[in-house]
């Protein structure tokens, strides 16, 4: 692990957000500028923000960041938009986000879900996806016509819920509020 690897991991904020002090951890990432990478920052104090309860305001700036990120944590980005633009009732804006993550055909584990932390080369997830599939469920629930934006978002919702069923299955792998370590890898 590089010394920026570690500084994300064993810092402050990323305490503070492992414990799920969301404010303390905002603040914390904020007073870290200079230290680490801006985009990345701006995801973990994103993240935050989203905790706390932000909406809409944050949606354009994870799009932002999603454009300027490598792809693991560019999903991530686009995740935390997609959820922020439900959580405000943007729902055709956030039906559109999902139908184009719908287009991606990841496999369950190589999708997106919300992290706890983002650094570098790795994040520390919340393997549980139930936020995201109660989101998604509530998009299909919004749009009564079947199209193709429709056909996208069952798609996405059954690779989450296939997710979700892989990741309750290996409760052994779990510890307290880390329920998940993973590696970036970056496909060119």
């Amino acid at each position: 692990m590089n010394t920026e690897e570690s500084l994300f991991l064993n810092c402050a904020a990323s305490q503070f957000a492992q414990k799920g002090s969301w404010r303390e951890a905002q603040v914390a990432w904020e007073a870290m500028r200079g230290q680490l990478p801006d985009d990345f920052l701006d995801l973990n104090i994103g993240i935050c923000r989203y905790r706390l309860g932000a909406g809409a305001e944050l949606a354009d700036k994870a799009l932002d960041l999603a454009s300027r990120l490598p792809p693991q944590p560019s999903g991530q980005a686009v995740l935390l938009a997609m959820l922020a633009l439900h959580r405000s009732g943007r729902f055709d804006t956030a039906a559109t986000i999902a139908a184009a993550m719908g287009k991606q055909r990841k496999y369950p584990m190589d999708l997106a879900s919300l992290p706890t932390v983002v650094a570098t080369t790795f994040a520390i997830e919340d393997s549980s996806g139930s936020e995201v599939v109660e989101v998604l469920n509530g998009l299909l629930a919004a749009r009564p016509q079947e199209d193709e934006e429709k056909r996208l978002i069952k798609e996405l919702l059954a690779s989450y819920a296939a997710r979700e069923a892989q990741t309750s299955a290996a409760p052994a792998a779990r510890s307290g509020w880390l329920q998940r370590l993973k590696a970036f890898w970056f496909k060119q």
